[in-house]
């Protein structure tokens, strides 16, 4: 088991996070950025790719709410997130809320 058990698992998860979540933020406003050049043959590699500055500050809340949802249960969350898009959507339309989904998808498809 890694870490011990899940639990041990979720915690190393948020303490990595936690301690260098500026880069992290950063790279994953790649998911909304533009591509960078010049390209690369691996899909999912693009190290030269431009993150979006303006979905930052949205990324980074929404991953401290995924951060309490791997400490508190993903229930415990719920009422967070669903505020949080609210507010995306209010302040920044379709196309915002596109834009941090992007985010976030590029990060998990890049670590997991």
């Amino acid at each position: 088991e890694w870490a011990g058990d899940e639990n041990a698992a979720r915690r190393e998860a948020v303490e990595r996070v936690s301690g260098n979540y500026e880069a992290i933020v950063k790279f994953a406003a790649r998911g909304a950025g533009s591509k960078g050049f010049p390209r690369y043959g691996a899909p999912l590699s693009d190290p030269n790719a431009v993150p979006n500055d303006d979905v930052q500050p949205a990324v980074d809340h929404m991953l401290r709410i995924v951060c309490l949802a791997l400490l508190d249960g993903v229930d415990s969350q719920e009422k967070a997130l669903e505020e949080a898009i609210a507010v995306l959507l209010k302040d920044g339309g379709k196309d915002f809320v596109s834009a941090v989904i992007a985010s976030l998808s590029y990060m998990r498809d890049r670590v997991g």
